[in-house]
């Protein structure tokens, strides 16, 4: 009786201790409270070159960053990034620890360099090896119960919307909104300064952008087209069906009706889609299609990481 009461509470500790370990301190001194978010996950780099594989924490030159976990240290002889458990750390300098070196969780691996921010990447595998984590591999460290504590007050904003021709460059004019379309949104979440209010020195991208279509008395019309949703990100070179051109590390156009995730990346709206049928499959006459004939409300809306959202209403 004694052993099973003990294994009952081996396994209770064990349980906990998993559910425990999801939340996580921040990466600097004072760990505990919240510092300032400069970027977000999965925004455009370059020309659409690349997604961001994680979130930049304000941090001025100097400042102490400390192990998340405890494991082994991977680094690349010169290079400005360690990779210790399921966490890599960049833009270090001055580092206190070694190649391959046993580290403690809570221990200062090193310091900001002069980029004045530390790229921090969590990976949902253990980062045993050099150098950059594979997309792949990559999750938001933002989410809820992963860094912590993290609050954001700041609402995105979606700054233009526009409606093209499948597959063309041809912008669609209200009046004329049917067939095959393609959404291109432009929308930016404002950065989070340390005490969860706006940051407006920095222009971060969004978590998820969707499209609801209702009819005259407000009910949803089939499903909403929600396909960006960056709890994880696509690989590199499916970039183009996520940002649409004019996308770059400060400006994000994304395409809502892609999906970057899932082939066919190249999806869109059909106004002629068949009720209960996929996106791609036309009514072949008017009283089996799910928009109809009434009056239909878009409504394209953007959303943070933090639940906070904008939204606006458009008519065909």
């Amino acid at each position: 009786m004694k052993y099973s009461i003990r294994i009952v509470f081996t396994l209770f500790a064990v349980i906990l201790s998993l559910v425990k370990g999801f939340a996580y301190d921040w990466p600097l001194v004072n760990g505990q409270i919240q510092h300032q978010i400069n970027s977000t996950f999965g925004e455009c780099r370059g020309e659409r070159a690349y997604f961001h594989n994680g979130v930049d924490i304000q941090a001025s030159q100097g400042t102490a960053v400390v192990a998340i976990e405890s494991d082994t240290a991977y680094i690349l002889s010169g290079s400005v990034g360690v990779n210790i458990g399921h966490y890599r750390y960049y833009h270090l300098a001055n580092l206190t620890i070694q190649n391959l070196q046993m580290v403690q969780a809570g221990t200062i691996i090193g310091y900001t360099n002069a980029d004045n921010h530390i790229h921090f990447i969590e990976s949902n595998q253990s980062v045993d090896f050099y150098g950059n984590v594979p997309n792949e591999y990559c999750v938001n460290p933002l989410r809820n119960g992963a860094l912590t504590p993290f609050i954001d007050a700041g609402a995105p904003e979606i700054d233009s919307i526009t409606i093209y021709r499948q597959g063309t460059n041809d912008v669609v004019q209200p009046g004329t909104i049917y067939g095959q379309l393609d959404f291109a949104v432009q929308a930016h979440d404002p950065g989070v300064a340390a005490d969860g209010t706006i940051n407006n020195q920095s222009a971060c991208g969004v978590y998820n952008i969707s499209i609801e279509f209702r009819d005259s008395t407000d009910n949803l019309i089939g499903q909403a087209i929600s396909y960006l949703i960056f709890d994880n990100i696509p690989d590199n070179g499916d970039i183009n069906w996520a940002f649409a051109t004019g996308s770059n590390s400060s400006t994000f156009v994304y395409w809502a009706t892609n999906d970057p995730f899932n082939e066919p990346y190249n999806k869109y709206w059909n106004t002629r889609q068949r009720e209960n049928s996929n996106y791609n499959v036309d009514a072949r006459y008017p009283g089996e299609a799910l928009y109809g004939d009434g009056a239909i409300r878009i409504r394209v809306i953007v959303e943070d990481i933090a639940g906070n959202t904008d939204m606006v209403d458009l008519s065909p």
